[in-house]
């Protein structure tokens, strides 16, 4: 058998900020005394996953930091209002485009609000994305502003409920959108054990993001010569209750 003619496989490179970035993951788990769990060599790394393992506050916000930098990209909230046995209102919400001069987006699509009322409304929707799904510059992405994930809502004579997470049961992606340093880049949200009647609960199980700009990412992508997996939230980079 002849040798393989196929040349060496020239390392990819990062920029010097992408390095900068990487060497505080790295001194920040080290100083939380969890470690970095390098699925590839960090110069190769272009997907950054975060293993997180959060139960979403009730009725306040749960901010995330997709590429630990200090800053809110997203937040979240998950509001349980109940009245009486007749009346109450379950919903999850998150929001893109915190502060000033923010472009961050959910990637979304329109819901028709299902409703027993009487009458029918359409709004866009944050939607929950399987494993595989390639998320970037071609994706649906509205501008910057608050979305539903699921609302289940009753009072004594109406009830209504949408949105995709409603049927969520393990877990699903949501597909992101945000800025560093002026440039776009993609990423995701692994959500799941979702219940949306009494007491309503949701877990952040995970996140990534791309670390080349206008690239896409593929949702549920943790391994590969490409990947690098930080410490967990633990590192005080998700905060609850941060204003």
């Amino acid at each position: 058998m002849k040798p393989s003619s196929v040349p060496p496989r020239t390392p990819s490179t990062l920029s010097a900020s992408v390095h900068h970035r990487l060497d505080m993951y790295a001194s920040a788990a080290s100083a939380a005394g969890v470690g970095i769990l390098a699925l590839g060599q960090p110069a190769e790394a272009k997907v950054v996953y975060t293993p997180a393992h959060n139960w979403l506050p009730v009725n306040q916000y749960f901010y995330l930091d997709l590429n630990h930098d200090g800053r809110t990209v997203f937040r979240f909230f998950l509001q349980s209002r109940r009245s009486s046995q007749s009346n109450a209102a379950y919903d999850l919400t998150v929001e893109p485009g915190i502060g000033p001069g923010a472009k961050n987006a959910v990637y979304s699509y329109k819901s028709a609000n299902a409703s027993h009322c009487g009458a029918f409304s359409t709004l866009f929707c944050a939607a929950a994305l399987p494993k595989g799904v390639k998320v970037g510059p071609n994706s649906p992405f509205p501008a910057a502003k608050s979305l539903f994930m699921f609302e289940s809502a009753w009072e004594e004579d109406c009830s209504w409920v949408f949105g995709q997470w409603l049927d969520v049961t393990k877990q699903a992606f949501l597909g992101l959108k945000f800025v560093i340093n002026g440039e776009v880049h993609y990423g995701w949200a692994r959500m799941g054990h979702i219940s949306h009647r009494g007491p309503v609960k949701v877990e952040l199980t995970g996140y990534a993001y791309e670390t080349t700009p206008n690239k896409p990412i593929v949702t549920g992508k943790t391994k590969g010569t490409d990947v690098i997996t930080v410490g967990p939230a633990t590192l005080g980079m998700l905060a609850q209750g941060r204003k």
